[in-house]
Formats: structure tokens, C-alpha cells, sequence
């Protein structure tokens, strides 16, 4: 018996729209984060930092993106995440920084793709 399996599916469509919405709402300030991170990594030298923080970023991007509608988000993430770690093993910090500066720009531009497309 499936008494209010039905009522069920609109709770759930509305907790993804919730999520959903509070994710965008979240994007500038995951922008200006790794933006911010960026900038300290110029101003300091500390590229170590940077990079773990950017890949703590991109990886909390990766792992929910997808699941709410955004693959190419979730996609740039995941492959910006992988070139800090891949970079990191083999390279040293400054040396993975200027490697992945183009997975950085691809994802804060799917952010702000995201930004710009939604209501």
C-alpha cells in the first residue's frame, strides 16, 4: 500500500527547487572566495594554500552540481579539482598553479554562466 507516495513526489520536487535555489544564491560567494584566494596567492607567495582551498572549493562544487542540474558545473569542478591533485603529486605548488589556471578560468566561468542564466 502506497498511501501518499504521490504527496511525496511534489515535497521532494520543491526540497531539489530549495536546494537548488540555495546553491545559486551561494555562487558569488564561492566566486569571490576563490577569487580571493587568488589574489592572496599573488600577494604572498603561499601557493600551497591556495591551491588546497580552491580544490576544498571545487570539490564541494563537484559533489553537488551534477545532482542538481548542472553537469558542466559539476564537470569543470570535478576537472579542476584532479588538476590540483594530479598537479600536486607531481609538480611543485607554483608549477600546479600555473598548470591548472585554465580548469580555474573554466570553472569560474561556468559559475558565472550559471549566475547569468538563472531566474
Amino acid at each position: 500500500m502506497n498511501v501518499g507516495s504521490e504527496d511525496a513526489k511534489p515535497d521532494v520536487a520543491e526540497a531539489m527547487a530549495g536546494l537548488r535555489s540555495r546553491f545559486i544564491d551561494s555562487l558569488v560567494d564561492r566566486i569571490l572566495h576563490m577569487e580571493d584566494l587568488t589574489s592572496e596567492l599573488r600577494r604572498t607567495g603561499d601557493y600551497t594554500t591556495a591551491l588546497y582551498g580552491i580544490s576544498a572549493s571545487a570539490h564541494r562544487i563537484a559533489g553537488v552540481a551534477g545532482t542538481l542540474g548542472f553537469g558542466a558545473l559539476g564537470s569543470n569542478a570535478r576537472k579542476l579539482e584532479e588538476a590540483i591533485t594530479d598537479g600536486l603529486a607531481q609538480y611543485e605548488p607554483r608549477e600546479t598553479f600555473l598548470r591548472m589556471r585554465t580548469q580555474l578560468e573554466a570553472l569560474l566561468d561556468s559559475l558565472e554562466a550559471v549566475l547569468e542564466t538563472a531566474p
